[in-house]
């Protein structure tokens, strides 16, 4: 049900995927937050979130460490979403499948040129360079606020928590 209700937001609210989207994505280092924006790429049918990055930024480096993430996505006129979970690191090396799907469908040409000439020089341009990383958010909670641009009173702010492989629903204040 969550994973379905996520689609049709990010659908009506960012017409995601034909849109691009881009999200606020927060690590953890040494306790200390690090915030950046990243292009979401593709949300599964499992629910999760897909982001490509390189493997020697430090957000790759921050999740080595310490896996938590956090995600916002925004849209001023109706609402925000945020997403707190697990992120799993996949390169070609330990997930090549994966790697390959997302780099041949989901990465455009100009961004593999960059990862082959600028990281892999030596590789053949069949292969998948050992810099490219898939992050995949695998969430543990959800928060929808949904705007009233009109009454903000009149919006609601719902936190979606998963426990015991079950979404439980808590309404919580708008104030």
């Amino acid at each position: 049900m969550i994973v379905q209700n996520m689609k049709h937001l990010l659908h009506s609210w960012f017409d995601f995927p034909k849109n691009k989207l881009f999200c606020q994505v927060s690590t953890v280092n040494d306790g200390h937050p690090h915030i950046r924006t990243m292009d979401l790429y593709d949300f599964t049918d499992d629910g999760s979130l897909i982001f490509l990055t390189k493997t020697n930024s430090r957000k790759w480096n921050d999740l080595k460490k310490q896996p938590h993430i956090a995600a916002c996505l925004l849209n001023l006129d109706v609402g925000q979403i945020t997403v707190e979970g697990s992120a799993l690191l996949q390169t070609a090396e330990n997930n090549l499948a994966i790697a390959t799907h997302y780099w041949e469908n989901y990465l455009p040409k100009y961004w593999q040129d960059f990862y082959l000439s600028h990281f892999s020089p030596n590789i053949h341009s069949s292969e998948i360079p050992s810099s490219f990383g898939v992050v995949k958010i695998i969430p543990h909670a959800w928060e929808i606020l949904e705007i009233n641009t009109e009454d903000f009173l009149k919006g609601s702010r719902k936190r979606f928590i998963l426990k015991e492989n079950t979404w439980e629903m808590v309404k919580l204040p708008l104030e």
